[in-house]
């Protein structure tokens, strides 16, 4: 018998080992989003998952579907870069490039509105907690606001995500009437935060699902000369249709930036203190564009002529803290690009790495997502 019980236990043993544990599980209960598309396993995250991440603590203004103010809450969030992480990004389809800097991110809300990111963005920014899912917050009280615990209101409580409905705020009705005060707002579920944006366009409420996407497959054929590569005139296309001739003297009469930089790439370290002056591709990109109120659901896809290619944001080329964002350079320390590096280069100032800085730009792609 105590043979048996040993087997039967040595059995149990060995078959634990081959069951994997997903620590994004839902236990502890309370909402969850997916994380799916280009990733190696669709994953499912809850408050038990993403409570074991580290998180960092920012000041929030939230707007309603007006875009009129609704509240200012303190939110406590993890960075979109560590959520990914759960799932493992994974492209699923040969698109003719080996890394990851061509992918982009759409984050969608139970209310119908979504958000969409570069991956580079999310990888590459100089802050790594800039784009945050929030776990939990609380509403920022002005200090001359009356004492609500003899309510029985805690002013100091943090709501997690998953409790949204434990927010008792009734009580808070008889002042905060939507006449002379505002009525009181709290954000539902798992938010989503860009705080590199100038506005709140991305902010997403009560998180449904994280898809990671791949871009179409390059069609152009890649010089194998790298050192002698030159793109005299970039083409501009809109939606794979209309198509634009990018030259000096159509840009010329433009504003010209500069920028300087320490950079710094993922693979080869510093490269160098580079000074690039370029013009804004903002502008250059609205200036040819037919429909030009449409831009939070475009992505930039800007390829080299050797074949490499990075994908940018409306976000981040439309809607940058940092001002004009995106640069479609001709100089470098002051002297115009070489072979091998012109006639123009992309660079973006919000990124850490200068990975996403293509040189001999051939073509740049404004997509929609649908």
């Amino acid at each position: 018998m105590k043979k048996i019980i040993i087997l039967i236990f040595c059995a149990l043993i060995i078959a634990l080992s081959f069951i994997k544990f997903d620590i994004t599980a839902n236990f502890g209960g309370g909402s969850a989003f997916i994380i799916k598309g280009a990733v190696k396993k669709e994953t499912a995250v809850s408050y038990g998952g993403i409570s074991k991440l580290r998180s960092s603590v920012k000041r929030v203004k939230i707007y309603n579907e007006k875009n009129e103010y609704a509240c200012s809450l303190e939110m406590d969030g993890v960075s979109l870069q560590d959520v990914l992480a759960l799932a493992q990004t994974e492209k699923k389809a040969d698109d003719g490039f080996d890394r990851d800097l061509d992918m982009f991110v759409v984050v969608r809300g139970k209310n119908g509105k979504s958000a969409l990111f570069s991956y580079g963005e999310i990888i590459s920014a100089k802050d790594m907690n800039s784009i945050t899912v929030t776990k939990s917050a609380k509403h920022i009280f002005p200090h001359k606001h009356s004492d609500l615990s003899q309510t029985g209101f805690d002013m100091n409580r943090w709501t997690r995500a998953d409790g949204y409905s434990s927010l008792d705020t009734k009580n808070c009705a008889s002042c905060h009437d939507g006449k002379e005060q505002k009525s009181v707002y709290f954000p539902e579920g798992f938010c989503l935060f860009a705080a590199c944006d100038a506005s709140n366009a991305r902010f997403v409420e009560n998180i449904t699902e994280i898809e990671i996407c791949q871009a179409p497959k390059m069609t152009l054929t890649p010089e194998k000369d790298k050192e002698n590569m030159w793109c005299e005139k970039p083409t501009l296309i809109f939606s794979g249709k209309n198509t634009v001739e990018i030259t000096i003297d159509g840009i010329k009469s433009l504003p010209k930036f500069g920028h300087t930089e320490n950079t710094v790439g993922m693979g080869k370290g510093f490269h160098g203190k580079l000074a690039y002056g370029g013009y804004d591709m903002a502008q250059i990109i609205k200036n040819n564009m037919q429909d030009k109120t449409e831009t939070a659901k475009m992505y930039v896809l800007v390829t080299a002529a050797d074949g490499y290619r990075s994908l940018f944001s409306a976000g981040e080329i439309f809607d940058s803290l940092y001002g004009p964002n995106l640069f479609l350079a001709d100089t470098e320390n002051e002297k115009e690009l070489q072979k091998g590096s012109g006639k123009f280069r992309i660079f973006i100032k919000s990124d850490f790495f200068v990975d996403r800085s293509i040189r001999s730009v051939k073509e740049i792609s404004c997509e929609y997502y649908k």
